[in-house]
């Protein structure tokens, strides 16, 4: 469903569908600390990217495939459903067969590249974080089941597939029962300390306090100084082992052996100024910003180390 930037905003006072997934640990791109700082305020603004907008773009025509398929009419969510009776929880589903209105079945759009995850059309065989999404939606909406229709990269010469899950009542419990677990840690300010380890990219950008020092075990201390200490002496073997390679090349820049090509070639380094962000913050100085530097800037070059497998 698209989401205007209210509903988006508006998000973060509750756990949706895609939340759970995350929540439970089944969403292989999102872990549950990273759905703790977006609700409390602590991570900086996700950008949904071009696959995001792609998959607003194509909701429409995969609801009216799933109307067709269906013989009913498919129509979007004109609001946002909150849970009867766990007030953590709100859903904003794609669409609805019939009318827009609790208990009726739901429509689930999709768009992947992952075939691998699908199974055969027809039955529930969809991948684990799209069963706990459509059995909170279900939660939310006392629906009875979900028609899930998929744009499958590798498959859509034949057009998009579409699967069925059915209300189960004891998955939907554990949801719940999760749920408010995770929503009381959203509510003290207490980030989780289970499922799985969050990006060190993400966690660098979270925003922080500076009042009371955090316990922390000397034990984990040790064991990432071990592991620093051990990737310096990888990065030496590794110069070490380069410096041996290139030591065979004599003065060529290429280099074959039976199984691979090598060469040691000079490439742009590319400039330190980024002009994606001059273009974003001061776009009425970003022409004059492109001239001068294409003007003055000294072109940049270093040897690179490619290895490439022979066919």
């Amino acid at each position: 469903m698209a989401l205007t930037a209210k509903q988006l905003e508006d998000r973060k006072a509750w756990l949706g569908a895609s939340d759970m997934a995350a929540v439970l640990g089944l969403d292989p791109y999102r872990t549950p600390y990273e759905v703790w700082a977006d609700k409390t305020g602590r991570a900086p603004a996700r950008e949904g990217g071009e696959r995001a907008k792609y998959g607003t773009m194509i909701e429409p025509v995969l609801r009216a495939w799933a109307s067709a398929k269906l013989e009913r009419p498919v129509v979007a969510s004109t609001s946002t459903f909150r849970h009867m009776s766990v007030p953590c929880m709100a859903v904003n589903p794609d669409g609805f067969v019939g009318k827009c209105q609790r208990g009726n079945p739901l429509v689930e759009c999709k768009r992947t590249s992952l075939a691998q995850e699908w199974g055969e059309p027809g039955t529930d065989q969809v991948p684990y974080r799209t069963i706990v999404q459509v059995q909170t939606q279900m939660a939310c909406t006392a629906s009875p089941h979900v028609h899930v229709v998929a744009d499958i990269a590798d498959r859509f010469h034949e057009g998009p597939e579409m699967y069925i899950v059915h209300r189960d009542n004891e998955m939907i419990a554990m949801i719940e029962e999760r749920a408010v677990e995770f929503w009381n840690l959203i509510a003290n300010d207490t980030p989780p300390e289970d499922g799985p380890v969050p990006p060190v990219e993400f966690i660098a950008k979270v925003r922080r306090d500076t009042v009371d020092p955090a316990q922390v075990d000397d034990a984990i201390i040790a064991e990432y100084q071990a592991a620093n200490e051990r990737r310096k002496k990888a990065e030496k073997e590794e110069e070490e082992i380069k410096a041996r390679l290139l030591l065979k090349l004599g003065t060529s820049e290429i280099g074959e052996s039976e199984m691979h090509i090598v060469k040691y070639v000079m490439e742009n380094a590319g400039s330190n100024t980024d002009m994606a962000a001059i273009r974003q913050n001061h776009p009425e100085q970003f022409e004059a910003w492109q001239q001068l530097i294409d003007r003055y800037q000294v072109k940049r070059t270093r040897r690179v180390l490619r290895i490439k497998a022979r066919k």
